[in-house]
């Protein structure tokens, strides 16, 4: 059955029409699931089970609601925000307090999705970075894919005769390329943790076990140094003692 046209058809569907139509996202929606399902094609059973969970679309489509369609690469439209105000796109009802631990999650699977696929579904820069206290989302790359297909679907002259039809697997495989890459070295470095994480489930290196929970004392013990480090600066400071760093490093010997 043939989509019902409007009674008025502009001759050429503009960018700023689809960026207005941004904003209702049900639009796109479902193009974005089209968009993930034909990146699941490219995968084995296996793989694809492993890292593209259920939790991951609810994410992506959590995350694209609390964007609201806003284009991100425009100047002073990043968000940079703390977890308990996006968490409630999430449906998320538990405590303010566990929302981080709860977002934590949901982000390692979305990062665990896109090294598996090679290319990033959104630009962001974790809460927990070493001077960075609000995650900072950065751009929406699959809401732009999915914003281009329905545009250059909605220029074809055929559109509204079969609307779901006007969006063919080549438009989906040419808005997947279009995809930001992730740097070859991170992937690299995301297999080894995956690699080290299943050799952990099976045992297989038992004895480094405890390499973690070193990291752990390491960690603590330098926040406990630059704590230190702080106070000694501003007591010297004060009463133009001797250069801190020596004060710092005779303490961490002593």
């Amino acid at each position: 059955m043939s989509a019902t046209a409007p009674s008025f058809i502009p001759e050429v569907f503009t960018d700023k029409q689809a960026d207005t139509e941004c904003q209702s996202y049900q639009k796109f929606a479902a193009i974005v699931n089209r968009l993930i399902s034909r990146d699941l094609n490219r995968f084995d059973e296996q793989t694809a089970a492993k890292y593209f969970k259920p939790a991951v679309n609810h994410t992506v489509h959590a995350l694209h609601g609390f964007f609201n369609g806003r284009n991100l690469k425009k100047k002073g439209k990043e968000l940079m925000t703390a977890h308990k105000f996006v968490a409630p796109f999430f449906d998320y009802h538990g405590d303010l307090e566990n929302c981080g631990l709860f977002m934590g999650r949901r982000l390692n699977a979305l990062r665990d999705a896109e090294c598996a696929a090679g290319h990033r579904y959104i630009e962001l820069q974790r809460a927990d970075d070493e001077t960075l206290f609000f995650t900072h989302y950065k751009g929406h790359p699959l809401l732009d894919a999915a914003k281009w297909v329905y545009t250059q679907a909605r220029r074809k002259p055929d559109y509204w005769d079969n609307p779901a039809k006007a969006i063919t697997d080549k438009l989906l495989d040419d808005a997947l390329d279009r995809l930001p890459k992730i740097d070859p070295a991170e992937i690299a470095h995301w297999q080894k943790k995956q690699e080290r994480k299943e050799a952990l489930k099976s045992g297989a290196v038992e004895m480094e076990a405890g390499d973690e929970k070193l990291g752990a004392v390491l960690k603590g013990r330098w926040t406990r140094w630059r704590e230190t480090f702080a106070d000694i600066l501003a007591a010297e400071t004060f009463k133009g003692g001797k250069n801190p760093m020596v004060v710092l490093a005779e303490k961490i010997k002593g």
